[in-house]
């Protein structure tokens, strides 16, 4: 098992001197066994998760902890999202309202982002956690 903090930067990604010890992508971490990867989070840090030539296809599992910007605006440059050898999950919070594959859809697609979700060439599924309630 390999795991990699990837993005451990607060709400936006910076790049100065005094970021370069620690990094500056917004939060990311990965996990590696197995043949398969499972993501946490896909803030600007998983950019260079699997970014290296050669790569292999496979399995990637995403784990959004909520959908605020600086957890998932790296998810639109994930490299292995343009291999259609790739099966992605991803799993998110629910929504009474909207499911999670939607949600992301209205956020990667323009205006907010260069082409629409549909374009992507990865096997997606989406899993919505239940809501919860409080009592």
């Amino acid at each position: 098992m390999r795991v990699r903090l990837l993005g451990t930067r607060g709400s936006y990604p910076i790049s100065n001197p005094k970021s370069a010890h620690y990094g500056g992508s917004t939060p990311c971490v990965e996990v590696s066994a197995g043949g398969e990867t499972l993501i946490l989070d896909a803030g600007t840090g998983i950019v260079s998760s699997h970014y290296e030539k050669g790569q292999k296809t496979g399995v990637y599992h995403i784990l959004l902890t909520h959908l605020h910007m600086d957890h998932i605006q790296g998810l639109g440059f994930f490299n292995p999202l343009f291999r259609p050898s790739n099966d992605v999950h991803i799993w998110g919070p629910g929504s009474s309202t909207e499911s999670l594959l939607d949600r992301l859809k209205r956020f990667l697609s323009p205006p907010c982002f260069r082409y629409p979700f549909v374009m992507l060439d990865a096997t997606f599924t989406s899993t919505n956690f239940p809501t919860a309630t409080l009592t």
